[in-house]
């Protein structure tokens, strides 16, 4: 059996089922799987945080700093997840950095524990999601808990001046 592999059933419109596999892409895979989801990918980022391109995220991969899992059926690549082993001083974290492609929350509830399982034979001790605040109720049907929240400020010229009432 190959390990970086896993299946699963998700319901479709009308009722029918399909059979979807998550699989790890191997090294030698890097270059076809973007060109497979570079669409969705890019299409993730704009609703993302800005902090990574296409381009840096296809590096992370190659660089073996990030991990890409392509979630496939009959019709082809549905969508895309990318994990990130993060080792604290006193932890080791698999982060799912980013999931892409139409639905791919639900991608990511019908194949999180395949990943789960991976990142615990990596030795890590939890599992980390930052995502929208949407994907909350969600993860928490899978035993998920908000830890802490993000805040952020732009620190952009362009943007502070806008903040700035003009002088009278």
């Amino acid at each position: 059996s190959d390990e970086r592999r896993t299946a699963a059933w998700r319901d479709q419109e009308g009722g029918e089922e399909e059979m979807t596999v998550m699989v790890l892409v191997r090294k030698n895979e890097i270059e076809k799987a973007f060109a497979t989801c570079r669409n969705m990918v890019r299409d993730g980022l704009r609703r993302g945080d800005g902090s990574h391109t296409i381009e840096s995220i296809k590096a992370a991969v190659k660089a073996d700093q990030f991990q890409m899992w392509a979630i496939l059926a009959a019709a082809g690549t549905l969508a895309a997840l990318f994990t990130e082993i993060v080792k604290y001083p006193a932890r080791k974290v698999c982060v799912i950095q980013y999931a892409a492609g139409p639905g791919a929350l639900h991608h990511l509830l019908v194949h999180v524990a395949a990943i789960e399982q991976w990142a615990v034979r990596q030795g890590c001790d939890a599992i980390m999601v930052p995502g929208r605040k949407g994907w909350r109720p969600f993860l928490a049907r899978k035993g998920y808990v908000e830890t802490s929240i993000i805040l952020e400020k732009s620190l952009c010229l362009s943007d502070a001046r806008a903040a700035v009432p003009a002088a009278a």
